[in-house]
């Protein structure tokens, strides 16, 4: 068990396609990826622990005007 709290800075960036199948629908797709500083806290027997933060994730989805 981990516990506590720590302030970090942080960066996102973003890579997106998108194309218009018709006059109503289009379709897309984005890369993302997240990262922040170490994030520093103490487990339960009191030794400290860094823990890496970063995440990627692919999201695609489609829109639909009427």
């Amino acid at each position: 068990m981990v516990d506590g709290s720590d302030t970090v800075w942080g960066a996102q960036a973003i890579l997106g396609l998108g194309y218009q199948l018709t006059n109503d629908l289009r379709v897309f797709a984005d890369y993302r990826y997240r990262a922040w500083q170490d994030t520093k806290l103490t487990d339960a027997s009191g030794a400290r622990v860094s823990i890496d933060n970063a995440s990627s994730s692919i999201n695609l989805g489609a829109a639909y005007t009427f």
